[in-house]
């Protein structure tokens, strides 16, 4: 232990650097070496940084899907349900989902209930007492049983043993009522905490799902299931044409109907308003004076997406306005999470910048952004007054106004050049 201690302290700023900040790591003894390391270092933290290890782990096998499969391969290998892997993890992958998962699930689960005070099984029921210290000592191993069950549900078709279809189904129904009462008292203050709970909930709609056209093939389990109630739907868009969803074209900018009255055939619509903001990006965001430039342009494209799965631009007047944007972005969580099936490319790096957005974050690339749509709306009113819209004078004053609050010397230096 005292060599484990010396080797993690010598060589962790090596590491940090080489491998795991390394995201585009794809060699499986550095994803092996990454895995040991973070583990480690999370057993050696006091109970002040362990929490937020465990969680940067978590976001890191949330957003990194080879990493998350090698945790899901090194876990399985480990508790001795699959014995195929050559040369310790050598060039050969788990990939078929016929081998069983019991001692790994078992094993899983013998840690969450082992300290029966805070977590047990009562009647068929589950106590869970939970509070953020034992929830940092057990969301790993919830998450990669969670993990696990997940990828086998997707391949569910491929699995030709009956009974590992059996018990994949008694598993899933198990972790699914397990995981409802475990995320009705998640702690969830951190944008990593947040994001672990929504892949929790939106597992569990997955899972509900999946039973609902499955669960009629192990009668034992029907009668639980059907006690199980559906959760909102905002977490049930796995299944949808999600090009479809998120045609953010059709969708006009209310701001400019609402506020200002504006008749006008060619009014601006939220796809509009996101290739203006990606252009301006473009073309006057200097990346050897601004290295955040990629992420100002990934906010530009990514920040209304999600309008098109509501087909709706809202008002900030409207009674509705917080209740759709707290949908909004629980939808854009969910979206970010699709990536945790092994099908789908993995967005949650590329939607990380929308949630800084969102929660109000003063880093230097919001504040370029914010600029910017202070600039882009005023280019835009300026082109509707040039083409003879109407448009309230006190309207045009307060815009005129928001130049005031540009918080950059870019967004100031950009306005003068547009003559703002």
């Amino acid at each position: 232990m005292l060599f484990l201690k010396r080797f993690i302290t010598d060589s962790s700023k090596f590491y940090d650097e080489q491998i795991l900040e390394n995201e585009n790591c794809q060699d499986i003894d550095d994803l092996i070496y990454q895995r040991t390391y973070w583990l480690t270092t999370i057993h050696q933290s006091s109970k002040r940084t362990k929490h937020n290890r465990v969680y940067k782990y978590l976001k890191k096998l949330i957003s990194d899907s080879e990493f998350a499969k090698t945790n899901r391969e090194f876990n399985l290998f480990y508790y001795n349900d699959c014995k195929s892997i050559n040369d310790g993890f050598g060039n050969t992958k788990i990939n078929d989902y016929n081998f069983d998962f019991k001692k790994t699930f078992e094993n899983s689960f013998y840690i969450i209930f082992k300290d029966s005070k805070k977590c047990r099984l009562e009647n068929g029921n589950f106590c869970i007492d939970l509070d953020s210290e034992y929830q940092d000592k057990i969301d790993i191993n919830v998450f990669t049983i969670t993990n696990i069950l997940q990828q086998r549900m997707m391949f569910f078709n491929d699995i030709k043993i009956s009974g590992n279809k059996m018990r994949l189904i008694e598993s899933i129904l198990f972790l699914m009522i397990f995981l409802e009462k475990y995320t009705s008292q998640y702690f969830r203050e951190t944008i990593e905490e947040k994001a672990v709970y929504t892949y929790y909930k939106m597992i569990i709609n997955d899972f509900y799902n999946f039973l609902e056209v499955n669960v009629s093939l192990v009668p034992l389990c029907q009668e639980k299931f059907t006690k199980i109630e559906k959760i909102e739907t905002v977490y049930s868009l796995y299944d949808k044409n999600l090009f479809d969803a998120l045609d953010i074209s059709r969708i006009l900018r209310v701001g400019w109907k609402k506020d200002c009255d504006l008749k006008i055939l060619n009014q601006e619509s939220v796809a509009e308003h996101s290739f203006s903001l990606m252009s301006l990006a473009l073309f006057y965001l200097d990346k050897a004076k601004y290295p955040y430039k990629d992420d100002v342009m990934n906010l530009a494209l990514l920040h209304d997406l999600i309008k098109g799965i509501y087909n709706k631009d809202i008002n900030r007047k409207s009674s509705n306005y917080l209740k759709q944007k707290r949908n909004e972005k629980c939808t854009l969580l969910y979206l970010s999470l699709i990536g945790t099936y092994d099908n789908h490319v993995n967005l949650f790096e590329y939607f990380n910048i929308v949630y800084s957005f969102w929660d109000n974050d003063v880093s230097d690339t919001i504040r370029i952004f914010n600029d910017l749509e202070i600039i882009q709306r005023l280019i835009k009113m300026n082109y509707y007054i040039s083409n003879k819209a109407k448009i309230k004078e006190e309207k045009i004053n307060d815009f005129k106004k928001d130049l005031k609050m540009l918080e950059t010397n870019f967004g100031r230096d950009l306005a003068k050049k547009f003559n703002l």
